[in-house]
């Protein structure tokens, strides 16, 4: 029995690889899909329902972050009705796909927004907030997150080879 719940019942337990691990208290909606390797970790929240969501092998993120492929533009020049109670023609909304390529890392208490990418060992550190992609071996942070260091990610691929698991880069 899962602990974790697919708010819209779409997400397919079946095709959870039996080498990841969503834990408790999780929320799942819409279009996620779980690589081997995968961690959710406990009051994770992802909202898949705008785009799809993809967690490609040995790629994690830690507890309370949320991952969002839909959201209302709080940043537009002009004021418009925010909220899915008013009609579509009245709001203007960023949607797209949130993708973690493998051995990529989302720290705790970080929110991620639509239509990014976290490259190959790439990592996004605590309570942050990603509004664009970061690039492979990076390291970022901050509100909104920004470049901070670049990390070697090569060892990561002996544990791959080791693994023989499939990587995404």
């Amino acid at each position: 029995m899962h602990t974790a719940l697919s708010l819209d019942g779409k997400f397919d337990w079946t095709k959870v690889p039996k080498t990841a691990r969503i834990d408790a208290q999780v929320l799942l909606t819409g279009d996620v899909t779980i690589g081997e390797y995968v961690h959710v970790a406990a009051g994770v929240y992802l909202f898949g329902s705008a785009a799809p969501i993809v967690f490609h092998n040995g790629s994690v993120i830690s507890v309370k972050s949320t991952i969002l492929t839909g959201s209302d533009n709080f940043m537009a020049d002009y004021a418009k009705p925010l909220g899915p109670t008013f009609p579509a023609k009245y709001r203007e909304v960023k949607t797209g796909p949130v993708i973690l390529k493998s051995f990529a890392g989302i720290a705790a208490h970080c929110l991620v927004l639509p239509d990014v990418e976290i490259g190959f060992g790439s990592f996004l550190l605590a309570n942050s907030v990603l509004t664009r992609s970061i690039p492979p071996g990076e390291i970022w942070k901050g509100s909104p997150a920004k470049f901070f260091r670049p990390v070697d990610a090569e060892d990561l691929l002996r544990v791959a080879d080791e693994l023989g698991m499939e990587i995404t880069r």
